[in-house]
């Protein structure tokens, strides 16, 4: 005997499986409420867009874009210095991010000692178009 309250009898699959169907059924001709209807729900109608002008459909630029493309010169410089600390051996250059704009060079990141966080700022300093370097590493032993 099966000690669960679940009691098996023969044949009675069918029969539950007709129930199943019939309700399923008998539900197919209700519609559900839409989203935010029901019983304690309020329906909230979005306000209507205004038009858009020709000038909304212009891309916006940034200050620096419109001084002339100066975005494209600071990542080109960014880039040069990057790949001049990549070259030196005596800095890691997988832990500095370096950030420029309008020819200042920031420097952000970890360095493994002082004199390697220095190096960075020399390295730096030598590129053609740097005109300061703040160098804001951080030394910190085993980065």
């Amino acid at each position: 005997m099966n000690s669960g309250s679940f009691v098996q009898h023969r044949g009675s699959g069918p029969l539950i499986l007709g129930l199943w169907l019939a309700l399923g059924l008998a539900a197919c001709g209700e519609k559900p409420p839409a989203a935010g209807q029901g019983p304690g729900r309020t329906v909230v109608t979005p306000a209507p867009m205004a038009p858009k002008t020709p000038a909304d459909l212009q891309p916006k630029s940034s200050p620096a874009q419109a001084a002339g493309g100066a975005s494209a010169v600071d990542a080109a410089l960014a880039a040069k210095v990057k790949s001049a600390l990549v070259a030196d051996r005596e800095v890691n250059a997988l832990e500095i991010d370096v950030v420029a704009a309008q020819g200042v060079v920031t420097l952000y990141g970890t360095a493994r000692t002082r004199a390697s966080r220095d190096r960075a700022a020399r390295v730096a300093s030598g590129i053609e178009g740097v005109k300061s370097v703040a160098n804001k590493l951080a030394v910190v032993a085993g980065s």
